[in-house]
């Protein structure tokens, strides 16, 4: 009597041919898996972060006729690596021009965050679209990078 269950397994039967090679016209079995590097279903590897700017946080009144309502925001600005600028174009590093500019860029988003209603700053996409207007508004200004993204760090409306 054996213990342990020590016996082996049967093997496959030797009728049963290999599957079959991935037919590259069949879009479900074409191309590499889905996914990143760890294969299916793993997460694809996210761009390494660009260098952070820490704007001083804002504090306006918003567009409330009749209701004293204010937004404090504090924000941080990812900068793409890629200037607008040509390449060959003597010109400050961008962090240089946000400092130069920064009157200009308070101004400019003062003047938009005072603008919103508080129904503007309510749920995930409409803090989205935010981001979005102040990223385009600070890159108009801009000559010598861009804004690659807007990160919120405080949002706070009363």
């Amino acid at each position: 009597q054996m213990m342990g269950g020590g016996g082996s397994e049967p093997p496959p039967p030797a009728d049963v041919p290999p599957p079959p090679p991935p037919d590259p016209s069949d879009p479900t079995t074409a191309g590499p898996p889905p996914g990143g590097p760890g294969g299916p279903g793993a997460p694809m590897p996210e761009p390494p972060l660009g260098p952070i700017v820490i704007l001083d946080p804002f504090v306006v009144n918003l567009n409330e006729p009749g209701r004293a309502r204010y937004l404090k925001l504090s924000l941080e600005l990812e900068l793409n690596s890629q200037p607008n600028a040509l390449p060959n174009a003597p010109m400050p590093p961008i962090n240089d021009e946000l400092e130069q500019r920064k009157p200009q860029i308070r101004h400019t988003l003062i003047t938009y965050l005072s603008s919103l209603r508080v129904q503007d700053t309510k749920g995930p996409a409409a803090k989205l679209e935010i981001c979005e207007d102040i990223r385009r508004r600070i890159n108009n200004l801009v000559k010598t990078g861009a804004i690659k993204n807007v990160y919120l760090t405080d949002f706070v409306v009363k």
